[in-house]
């Protein structure tokens, strides 16, 4: 298995906490907008039938911009295949700013 694909929804007006992993993603909102964050640098609006590239080793926060709709994202990503040679590599910034690591 190289690839990996899923779904995440965001609540109105919900935002993700910071995340820089090294397996890169591929972000597409199936219903709703989104918005996602790259090094709080790059901002990039999505909706339908958009996809956003997000590469490895990049700060990266997703965002719904909506007060009263549910964002659904399909995400596919290349974890798995990192993680097969060990190499997988995940952490995030919690508001305090500390860095955790994850999974």
């Amino acid at each position: 298995k190289t690839m990996t694909f899923f779904l995440q929804m965001l609540r109105p007006g919900e935002k993700t906490a910071p995340l820089n992993q090294n397996a890169s993603l591929l972000i597409s909102p199936l219903e709703g907008s989104a918005i996602c964050r790259v090094d709080d640098q790059h901002v990039f609006d999505a909706e339908f039938r958009d996809t956003i590239a997000v590469p490895g080793n990049h700060w990266m926060t997703l965002e719904n911009p909506s007060s009263t709709t549910p964002a659904v994202l399909f995400i596919a990503s290349d974890e798995p295949a990192l993680a097969a040679f060990g190499l997988l590599r995940r952490v995030a910034r919690t508001p305090g700013g500390d860095i955790v690591q994850l999974g």
